[in-house]
């Protein structure tokens, strides 16, 4: 069985290039968590003689999931990562312990650890440890758009005043956002 590995992004670490990152993490794992639970249905839902098969999708598309994740958390230097990525290993752990039982036949099983526990523990994970990543990487995308504010401002560029939330004068133009601020 072969996990693919995250796709990554390479940044020349300006501000946008770093939001534009932010952004494309938070939606690659966004996907990653979907096609998890899409998979975890699947297997609740599928004929008895797909299980198997089903509960080996489901496993691959776990550890894609957590892989995003750690990526995630490493190019954001997420300092509880080691807390995070142990209850991944649990959980993989757990799975890998089982797939032989589901191979064998067992789809009882199979329905139960990956259609149903595996789902219970992620909506939990999701809620908490998942959350506290999504909020540490959005924090380091908030210091960035900070920075970004302090150099408009002292350049004295319109940015300044969009990123201030200063209206206009009766008259002026407004300007939007840079694209890589929207």
């Amino acid at each position: 069985m072969s996990m693919a590995s995250p796709m990554t992004v390479r940044l020349d670490h300006t501000t946008n290039d770093r939001g534009l990152l932010m952004r494309h993490e938070f939606n690659r794992v966004r996907n990653a968590h979907r096609s998890l639970r899409r998979g975890a249905h699947w297997l609740r839902v599928c004929p008895d003689d797909e299980v198997a098969q089903a509960y080996v999708d489901l496993l691959e598309v776990t550890e894609r999931a957590f892989a995003m994740e750690q990526a995630m958390m490493e190019q954001f230097a997420f300092p509880a990562a080691a807390t995070h990525l142990e209850q991944h290993a649990r959980v993989l752990r757990a799975l890998h312990c089982m797939q032989a039982t589901v191979m064998a036949g067992d789809t009882g099983i199979g329905r139960r650890v990956g259609g149903k526990l595996l789902i219970d523990w992620f909506q939990l994970h999701h809620e908490t440890l998942d959350q506290a990543v999504f909020i540490w990487v959005s924090c380091s995308g908030q210091r960035l758009a900070e920075e970004l504010f302090a150099r408009s401002r002292a350049m004295q560029s319109p940015i300044a005043h969009w990123l201030s939330g200063q209206m206009p004068k009766s008259g002026q133009r407004s300007e939007p956002p840079p694209a890589s601020l929207r």
